[in-house]
């Protein structure tokens, strides 16, 4: 059986979708999605540390400065890996409308931070070598994510 919905209706309506006698809660599927991504973009920070050590063998003869910036884009992957984790394990849609919507806003701004914080491995370890304004923005992103989820949280009645 399949199910379509819009994200007009998943924003607009109860946080659950009734078809058929078949009940779908939203947040199950929001949780999902945190879920898989942030599996995704933990095995994407395995895959960096494999890439590090088979690029980068000779720590020693490596200018620091790029260590030291290669290190932390791979870390700020497992960064943004872990916090889709955690907002998997513990998201609850609000009862609000536009507590809703700015939860939503949350979850897109932390999945942006994290295809931008991914990018910046590459572009700022390998193709420039030097510090670019991509993981800027990814990091500001995932805080402004996160920032949104917390005041969704926080103003939400029913969650007191």
């Amino acid at each position: 059986m399949t199910l379509s919905f819009s994200v007009r209706r998943v924003l607009y309506t109860a946080p659950a979708i009734r078809r058929k006698g078949c009940r779908i809660e939203l947040s199950s599927i929001m949780q999902r999605f945190h879920m898989i991504f942030g599996g995704a973009a933990f095995v994407l920070f395995l895959i960096t540390g494999q890439l590090m050590i088979a690029h980068f063998p000779e720590k020693e003869s490596m200018d620091q400065a790029l260590r030291l910036l290669t290190r932390s884009r791979h870390i700020y992957i497992l960064f943004s890996a872990l916090l889709h984790l955690a907002l998997g394990i513990y998201f609850k849609w609000s009862s609000i409308n536009w507590l809703r919507r700015i939860q939503t806003a949350g979850s897109i701004l932390l999945t942006v931070g994290t295809v931008l914080l991914s990018a910046a491995f590459l572009v700022e370890s390998y193709s420039s070598m030097t510090f670019t304004i991509i993981s800027a923005v990814g990091i500001f992103l995932a805080f402004g994510g996160v920032a949104l989820h917390l005041s969704g949280l926080s103003a939400d009645p029913a969650k007191s």
